[in-house]
């Protein structure tokens, strides 16, 4: 595996033709081995028109190039309850979600680059697809009550014993892996809540 990543904002350059383009952050190359190439390919169905139990192409001589942009914040992307209820009478929740203008011209525009950049290594074929990772949200961190669910600290709004410290309270997400970020959260979660817990602790052994 070989795999090169340019990051960064779409800059002048961009804006110039597409007007305010914010956002797109990496373009990596990748040369992946074949039988992993091979079976993302067929996981896709479609990506190579309904026909890919039967392709026969040279997977050694394929690559991949990815490209990877934010989706910016949208308070009409978001999670509410449902009038349905599961098995115990509590309702589901419902998830709304669309691309603004801006997410829209982020993937033209690395569609574009995508093919740029295999055009320029000599590919005879291209085949494109569109595809969606890494989408925390929901419980969005906040100092409003009214548009987010948890504080600074991930303490939640509304329920004072609740901590919420995964994904969902992020307000909006860089493209690439949140992995680490999650982790740096939920360690600076556990240490405040122990840190209080101390705190309160010690107030209720003082000597009367």
């Amino acid at each position: 595996m070989c795999e090169c990543k340019t990051y960064r904002d779409a800059g002048a350059a961009m804006r110039e033709d597409r007007g305010d383009l914010v956002r797109m952050s990496a373009q990596a190359a990748i040369a992946r081995v074949p039988r992993n190439l091979a079976s993302g390919c067929a996981a896709r169905g479609s990506f190579f028109d309904g026909t890919a139990a039967g392709e026969s192409a040279p997977f050694a001589h394929w690559g991949l190039v990815a490209t990877l942009g934010e989706v910016l914040p949208n308070p009409e992307n978001r999670a509410t309850l449902a009038d349905e209820v599961d098995g115990n009478g509590v309702p589901v929740a419902r998830i709304t979600f669309s691309y603004g203008d801006n997410d829209k011209a982020i993937i033209e525009a690395e569609r574009e680059l995508g093919e740029q950049v295999l055009e320029a290594a000599g590919a005879t074929r291209i085949l494109a697809s569109d595809g969606t990772h890494h989408i925390p949200g929901t419980a969005r961190m906040g100092i409003d009550p009214e548009t987010s669910v948890v504080g600074p600290d991930c303490r939640s709004h509304d329920v004072e014993n609740l901590w919420i410290c995964d994904g969902s309270v992020w307000p909006t997400v860089g493209a690439v892996n949140p992995s680490l970020t999650i982790e740096a959260i939920a360690t600076r979660t556990a240490r405040l809540v122990l840190e209080r817990g101390e705190r309160v602790t010690s107030s209720r052994r003082k000597p009367r």
